[in-house]
């Protein structure tokens, strides 16, 4: 019976094949190469038939096998080859990936020299059969590695079908030939049974062709790709181990020492491919390894130097903001983000950009129990190791993620004075599945980077604005001048009317001097709108405000309507100032407002609050708008005609008077300014009890 073993197994390989080419001829354009594929799957099939012919007449000829045998590996070295089309790799995976199919052309060249030249030919062409075998085996592993470990994260779990497939090839070999460089001659039964592995083998790639609309067409490997070497390591020890081994067992009785050689390169082999394919037994030795054996998983130069590109760059005409999110996003390949930073207050972080995604509108309170661990321990955070309870987070669960970090993988602390000063949230990477050590260096030292970058943007935003105020100080000076010379053009009409009001042509200059005079102070209003002078601290009524206020407006289109409610609110603060900021918050709605539109302003009480709203069906605005221009001191949409302190002063109003501003627009919609200021001691009344005189 053991004689029809290599028969049935080849011949079933040979047939397997036969079918897998079919398959692969009518769905190669939408996976994998198909020219490449063909090769391999036509000449595996033709060399399993070869075998199990020669098996059934009892002939191996030595030359067409060895041929044979070779031509598939550089086939199967060149289709896994061909995965890597387009990706961006390295000069050392670059030489190996084409040195494999290199190796294999020598040794197949010298293979014929060997048979056709002088000497024992048999010994010869079998010494280079066997030593040309192993290194395409181990080739042909060391490839399938990197596909593996630079596969897309979404489509991984598919990849292991074709891996593991063409894995079984390879290993098989490596299992033959080292056995037979350790025994002096190939084993028997390693030989019969393998037929049947190279059918479970073409099984195996069936099944991961046959996945192919489940994934998306095209090259499935990381545009860049890491040159791993743990198949050279595992390779060399185990045959080290294996060599060891042999040697042991010859001590002993023949038949024992061959089972346990059989029993020895099983249990290897099984722990190699566990290795290879098990991400939890090789996360507890990539540290140790990387660490004291290897050179970096990154090129530091290469890193560093597209982090501080894509920061300075100007060529992407992008925001400081966006390009920070996207130099954070470059490191691990990940496709979307967002950018938190602390306001003003360094109370809450707020969403000021974002990168492939919307910015969340809500805020991060600086003392959540997640921000808090993060501002005490400055770590990246892996939001997955946090959900399925992985990692040191000190009591942190699941349940301290904030729902704005829905869809996130990791966040990267800005840190700055060993303060985070912002976050940066990424989506899931397409190359690395999990975080390693050498991911939250990298990532931690770009955020520091980044932090330093976006701290210098905002102390020079800072500076900006205050030189703005000092020129406009400087301008406040310059029209107050104007305004005297003004005046003094006035007092010299004045003293000069009694002696010539009687003579037409002083009549005439009188006239032209006001009319100048009048446009020159019309300018300066235009310009000032408010004085620079300290604010009064009185009590206010707010509705005689609002009412005033109403009517300074009143002869503008669409003239705003006031509603009240029936008691009177009374607050702490300067009336003229208030009373300046209601009228241009009225003036500002009337300019977003076409003239058939409406403009309502509202008085209101509620929780201890008075509360202005001033609504309008205008233009509205964006978010965007609201929150990065609004209320920005001199950036003003209305060109040369305004200055863009308006909004400004009335939020800085009202933040005197211990109150807050907020708006509600959006586009096409309308805007709604709503200012709450806090009602004095005893500030609501009844208004049959107020004091006329107050």
């Amino acid at each position: 019976m053991m004689s029809f073993l290599p028969q049935i197994g080849y011949a079933a390989a040979a047939l397997a094949f036969a079918l897998l080419t079919i398959l692969a001829a009518t769905i190669w354009r939408a996976r994998y190469d198909g020219p490449a594929l063909l090769f391999a799957t036509v000449s595996t099939s033709v060399w399993c038939g070869l075998l199990a012919h020669a098996s059934a007449m009892g002939l191996v000829s030595p030359l067409p096998t060895f041929v044979a045998e070779l031509v598939v590996d550089i086939a199967w070295l060149n289709f896994v080859g061909s995965l890597f089309r387009g990706a961006l790799a390295g000069r050392s995976f670059l030489l190996f990936r084409y040195g494999g199919v290199a190796i294999a052309l020598g040794v197949l060249v010298t293979g014929l020299f060997a048979y056709l030249g002088p000497g024992t030919v048999s010994l010869n062409l079998s010494s280079v059969m066997v030593a040309g075998s192993i290194l395409t085996a181990i080739s042909g592993l060391a490839l399938l590695e990197q596909v593996l470990r630079n596969g897309r994260v979404s489509q991984r779990r598919d990849l292991r079908h074709l891996v593991l497939g063409l894995a079984s090839l390879f290993l098989v070999d490596l299992l033959l030939y080292s056995d037979a460089v350790l025994g002096g001659h190939i084993n028997a039964l390693f030989w019969d049974i393998r037929g049947f592995i190279v059918t479970m083998s073409a099984v195996l790639v069936g099944r991961a062709l046959a996945l192919r609309d489940r994934t998306a067409p095209g090259v499935f490997v990381s545009r860049r790709v890491v040159f791993h070497t743990a198949t050279f390591v595992f390779a060399g020890i185990f045959l080290a181990v294996v060599a060891l081994a042999a040697q042991l067992v010859r001590y002993f009785d023949q038949q024992l020492g061959e089972a346990a050689q059989l029993v020895l390169f099983a249990g290897a082999a099984i722990l190699f491919v566990l290795f290879i394919l098990s991400d939890r037994y090789r996360a507890k030795l990539r540290v140790l390894v990387a660490k004291h054996f290897f050179e970096a998983k990154y090129d530091y130069r290469t890193e560093w130097r597209q982090l501080i590109n894509t920061l300075t760059s100007t060529d992407l005409e992008l925001p400081l903001a966006k390009r920070a999110i996207r130099a954070m996003l470059n490191i691990v390949d990940s496709h979307s983000g967002v950018l938190w930073v602390t306001n003003d207050e360094r109370a809450a972080y707020q969403a000021v950009s974002s990168w492939n995604r919307p910015a969340p509108d809500s805020y991060l309170a600086t003392d959540s129990a997640l921000l808090a661990f993060m501002q005490r321990k400055l770590w990246v955070i892996d939001l997955d190791d946090l959900r399925n309870g992985r990692g040191e987070y000190e009591g942190l669960d699941a349940g301290d993620i904030p729902d704005c970090f829905d869809g996130l993988w990791a966040l990267v602390p800005l840190i700055h004075n060993e303060r985070v000063c912002g976050i940066v949230g990424m989506s899931p990477s397409e190359t690395v599945e999990r975080l390693n050590f050498e991911d939250h260096d990298l990532l931690k030292m770009a955020g520091r980077q980044v932090a330093s970058f976006l701290e210098q943007e905002r102390a020079t935003t800072r500076l900006a604005e205050t030189m703005q105020f000092e020129a406009f100080s400087r301008l406040t000076a310059y029209l107050m001048h104007d305004l005297k010379n003004t005046m003094a053009q006035q007092m010299l009409i004045v003293d000069n009317a009694e002696k010539h009001k009687r003579n037409p042509e002083f009549v005439d200059d009188v006239i032209d001097t006001v009319r100048g005079s009048a446009e020159r102070i019309r300018n300066v209003i235009n310009q000032l709108q408010q004085g620079t002078k300290a604010g009064q601290h009185n009590r206010i009524d707010v509705g005689r405000v609002v009412l005033i206020a109403t009517s300074r407006c009143a002869d503008r289109s669409p003239a705003p309507s006031a509603s009240l409610c029936d008691a009177r609110a009374t607050v702490i603060g300067d009336e003229e100032r208030l009373r300046m900021a209601v009228t241009h918050a009225i003036s500002n709605a009337q300019d977003a407002t076409p003239g058939d539109g409406q403009v309502e302003v509202t008085m209101s009480i509620a929780d201890d609050n008075c509360i202005i709203a001033i609504a309008d069906t205008g233009a509205g605005m964006d978010a965007e708008f609201v929150r990065d221009r609004l209320f920005r001191p001199f950036d003003s949409t209305k060109g040369a005609q305004g200055m863009g302190i308006g909004a400004h002063q009335i939020r800085e109003t009202i933040r005197e008077m211990g109150g807050s501003v907020s708006v509600d627009s959006r586009p096409g919609k309308g805007t709604t300014l709503e200012l709450r200021i806090p009602l004095a001691d005893n500030g609501m009344e009844n208004d049959t009890n107020v004091d006329q005189d107050s």
